[in-house]
């Protein structure tokens, strides 16, 4: 369902526009500035919250892009500290990440899809976004006593639009997290697979994928499984730091990583200190001890895709790596 809120389009002053930038890496801070720049905007940079803070202090900004997992102060804290603060309250904020930050902080941040913009940026998206939000916020603007009328159906419209956007969102959150893990589902594992494999084919730079398979024993009921897998996930889940690599529930009894720009040695690194957060796990569960638990065996495979190979291939190695442990009997 598709909603015009407005046919009316306010001229935009790109020339008094100020946005302000807020982004961990140097590198990308200069690069969407220079393209803001070259669009007309006035541009302000920050590499960490605190600075950011300061900056729109000094003079409160238009619009400001903030990168989620900046350092010092994180994203959200900063969002909220400027959403407090009586300056800086009604500006419009665009958050930033790669694809899994997106998705990991979309439920918590209460973001819909035209608050975020997704790393590397795309420069159709971001100009998007921007004056999305530009004439979005001024549509907001109060209006004289003459236009109370028109600010009441707005209101309500506005409501009503949030109430659309809040399904949505729920709907969203749904198709990409499993319920009982609480990490990416296997529709979610599959969509950013192929897309890391077409991103990578193009620079020829390797692509690891690591695959959990946990073998229970038969006694350990069905609601005893769903509590130990979904506090292996969360454990697992806290040594998976990078922001490109993809945790996810593969299927009933597999957890996965996604490892892009990851050789096998990496690879292979990671699923030692996976190891380790298994045998945690354990140790919470006085019914786990001894050899009526569960088996761990964890598959590696790593693949620079071609035009020869598809995701899949990817998929088939592990999974005849996780075949190849079990007949062993090594883990």
């Amino acid at each position: 369902m598709l909603l015009s809120i407005s046919k009316y389009k306010p001229r935009l002053d790109k020339n008094n526009t100020l946005i302000l930038l807020v982004d961990r890496s140097l590198e990308n801070l200069h690069l969407l500035a220079n393209f803001l720049e070259k669009q007309g905007f006035k541009v302000k940079k920050a590499i960490n919250g605190k600075k950011a803070i300061d900056i729109a202090k000094k003079r409160t900004p238009d619009l400001i892009i903030l990168d989620i997992n900046i350092p010092e102060i994180n994203g959200y804290p900063v969002y909220q500290h400027l959403k407090c603060d009586t300056k800086t309250v009604n500006v419009p904020i665009i958050f930033m990440g790669t694809e899994q930050e997106i998705a990991e902080k979309v439920r918590s941040f209460e973001l819909t899809i035209t608050d975020c913009i997704t790393k590397p940026f795309q420069e159709d998206q971001v100009l998007t976004q921007v004056r999305s939000k530009l004439v979005i916020n001024n549509n907001n603007q109060p209006l004289n006593k003459h236009n109370q009328p028109l600010t009441k159906e707005m209101d309500e419209h506005i409501k009503f639009t949030n109430t659309l956007v809040s399904a949505n969102q729920n709907l969203q959150t749904v198709i990409t997290f499993d319920p009982v893990t609480k990490v990416a589902n296997r529709k979610t594992f599959n969509e950013y697979l192929n897309s890391q494999w077409k991103k990578l084919e193009k620079k020829q730079i390797p692509l690891s994928l690591l695959l959990c398979n946990f073998d229970f024993y038969e006694k350990i009921d069905n609601s005893l499984k769903d509590q130990i897998l979904k506090e292996l996930a969360q454990n697992i889940k806290s040594v998976v730091k990078r922001s490109t690599d993809l945790f996810a529930r593969y299927d009933n009894n597999k957890l996965a990583v996604i490892l892009p720009s990851t050789d096998s040695k990496g690879a292979v690194y990671l699923g030692k200190l996976i190891r380790e957060q298994v045998e945690k796990v354990k140790i919470n569960y006085p019914q786990l001890q001894g050899d009526k638990n569960f088996n761990l065996n964890i598959g590696v495979a790593t693949i620079v895709p071609s035009e020869k190979m598809t995701p899949q291939s990817l998929i088939e190695l592990v999974e005849q790596a996780i075949r190849k442990a079990k007949a062993s009997g090594k883990s």
